[in-house]
């Protein structure tokens, strides 16, 4: 388990990441934020596939890609 300072601290610099993608994508506070309209915005490749694991899921491509798997 986390002891609570490292778990604020943890808090704390997700939040400043959160808010300069914010920031980086014109959003605003209030606004809903769609993470793979976020990932594709800032140069990644978002793929949804089939598959019962991510286990073994290797790409060999240069560009950030996020797999994301639904069963």
């Amino acid at each position: 388990m986390m002891d609570f300072q490292t778990r604020r601290t943890l808090v704390l610099k997700a939040t400043a990441q959160a808010e300069k993608v914010r920031i980086k994508c014109k959003l605003g506070r209030l606004e809903t934020a769609d993470p793979v309209v976020i990932a594709e915005q800032r140069g990644c490749e978002v793929r949804f596939m089939s598959l019962p694991s991510l286990e073994g899921i290797y790409s060999p491509e240069t560009t950030a890609t996020i797999i994301v798997a639904h069963v």
